[in-house]
């Protein structure tokens, strides 16, 4: 029998960090379905992460040459370009982030911290019991029965903790992310640190400088669209690289910099969503499996950390006895979700050359009621 005081699902960014918080006072058990941190798009953390890093006693794993430094973000947007720089903020610049290093880093300081770690593992049954939770887990062929008194969701967009006690996994729309990576000749002065986003008919297309494993220079090139827009092209690199060399500031930075494709095209989900309700008597969800945003507005890693902070903060206060904080938690992910979303419309207002394309008309829709 594996026993815990807390079970998380999920080893991701929240899942990890809100381990090795809550690992200090209690005993803590992660699962997930992957063997070992992957790389995937969603490299960019903002500067206002440093305090919070801090905070969650994290910010050291990012002392580390393979995270680059983010200065801002460029836009071609609604036909005009723009410019936003961190160079004034008092956190410093954020980071360009190899994914794949910084959740490796962070699952290895939750296992320091004392948390046992289960990987690749699935949650199969879940019931309530006297104690909180009885589960039984799946792990290497083998099913562990396991019981803990709270249980965490952090499986990210699909929220399969948060489903499956019921709760609504209610989405807002068919974004999805279809991107690679290449290599470089090199960044200059005009083109390292910054993001670079540009609108067309067919959706938005994204850029930004990355390290790769060997600490050279790389780059990721993102289009994103609606799940039923995107046809089977956009599964061949040579196309996307056809239509973002047409682009006139993203193509005329792809040439600059001798961007050259390395890999498969690569799809992920991208849409907005969030559960309700996000916690219960002895659970609650956090990071994309709480509310998950469209990256335009680059804030899911952000998020990811914020609620696994102040998600353990109402772990830990329901463990000793207090139930209130779930409220609280609660009415902190609903704040989040508006101000999320008065953001998004925005963004997405503030273009308008193609009101009836379905990409746009959809949103320019959405906004409008």
């Amino acid at each position: 029998m594996l026993k815990a005081d807390i079970m998380v699902v999920g080893a991701g960014p929240a899942g990890a960090a809100i381990s090795s918080v809550l690992a200090k006072s209690w005993s803590v058990v992660v699962v997930d379905r992957i063997e070992q941190a992957q790389w995937r798009i969603g490299e960019s953390l903002i500067p206002a992460a440093r305090p919070l890093l801090r905070e969650l006693g994290l910010i050291e794993l990012l002392d580390e040459v393979s995270h680059g430094c983010y200065l801002g973000n460029r836009a071609v947007w609604g036909g005009t370009a723009s410019e936003m720089d961190y160079l004034r903020d008092p956190n410093g610049p954020g980071w360009h982030l190899d994914r794949q290093v910084f959740e490796r880093d962070l699952l290895a300081q939750a296992k320091r911290n004392g948390v046992q770690c289960f990987t690749p593992a699935r949650l199969r049954l879940l019931e309530r019991c006297d104690q909180g939770w009885s589960a039984s887990v799946s792990h290497r062929g083998e099913v562990m029965n396991a019981s803990c008194r709270f249980i965490i969701d952090a499986s990210g967009r699909n929220a399969t903790v948060a489903r499956r006690l019921g709760a609504s996994h209610i989405k807002a729309d068919q974004l999805i992310s279809v991107w690679l990576r290449g290599s470089v000749n090199g960044e200059d002065s005009a083109t390292a640190g910054f993001s670079l986003v540009e609108s067309a008919a067919q959706g938005w297309w994204y850029t930004a400088p990355v390290k790769a494993h060997d600490a050279s220079d790389s780059r990721v090139l993102a289009f994103h669209t609606d799940a039923d827009l995107a046809d089977q092209s956009l599964s061949d690199p040579a196309k996307i690289m056809h239509d973002a060399h047409q682009l006139p500031e993203i193509g005329a930075l792809l040439r600059r910099v001798e961007f050259h494709v390395r890999g498969a095209v690569a799809r992920s989900p991208a849409h907005s969503a969030h559960a309700q309700p996000c916690a219960g008597p002895g659970w609650l969800a956090i990071g994309d499996a709480a509310i998950s945003c469209d990256p335009i507005v680059s804030r899911g890693l952000f998020n990811a950390l914020y609620t696994a902070q102040i998600g353990a903060a109402a772990c830990d206060a329901f463990l000793r006895g207090n139930t209130t904080p779930l409220s609280d938690y609660t009415q902190g992910i609903r704040s989040i979700q508006n101000s999320y979303r008065e953001h998004l419309a925005d963004c997405y207002n503030a273009e308008t050359r193609w009101p009836q394309h379905p990409f746009w008309h959809r949103r320019l829709s959405s906004v409008a009621a």
